[in-house]
């Protein structure tokens, strides 16, 4: 891993999208690192990676219910955490999510919270939620009902 020190956040921070059966086991590797569940991630989410300066420092998978989108899998490498590159990456996708016309980013966190605060997302009640996003397997199954929902609107 390079020194994070020595990061450029414009010139060296790109995020792709995965298309290849290459990328996509990059992504689920990240994922059994970080902890995060996979087995549930829809044939049709979005996925990213983020690098840094070549080096695979992060993912991102967005889900689309309607205009309403459900944040998954957000990870940054352990060699990377406290660099700013969640932020980057969460800036990125809300820039994408924007551009596609969404008009919401929902999520549920069991250890993040605070994370997603400094970045603008409020904590709300499941009941808030749209239908059509509580219905993912996230909600229904995946995790716990103790975890933390959280939302970030945009205006459309």
């Amino acid at each position: 891993m390079k020194n994070i020190d020595n990061i450029n956040n414009n010139q060296s921070f790109i995020i792709k999208k995965v298309f290849s059966s290459e990328d996509r086991l990059l992504f689920i590797g990240q994922l059994v690192l970080a902890h995060l569940p996979y087995a549930d991630l829809r044939e049709d989410t979005d996925k990213y990676l983020a690098y840094c300066q070549n080096d695979l420092v992060g993912t991102i998978g967005l889900e689309w219910y309607g205009r309403y989108v459900l944040l998954r899998s957000l990870s940054v490498h352990e060699s990377y955490r406290s660099a700013g590159i969640g932020r980057q990456i969460i800036a990125e996708i809300e820039k994408i999510v924007q551009s596609k016309n969404g008009i919401g980013i929902f999520l549920l966190t069991e250890s993040a919270k605070d994370f997603f605060v400094k970045n603008a997302y409020t904590v709300i009640n499941r009941q808030s939620i749209p239908q059509e996003v509580l219905s993912a397997p996230q909600f229904v199954a995946t995790c716990p009902s103790t975890a933390t929902a959280m939302v970030k609107l945009f205006e459309s």
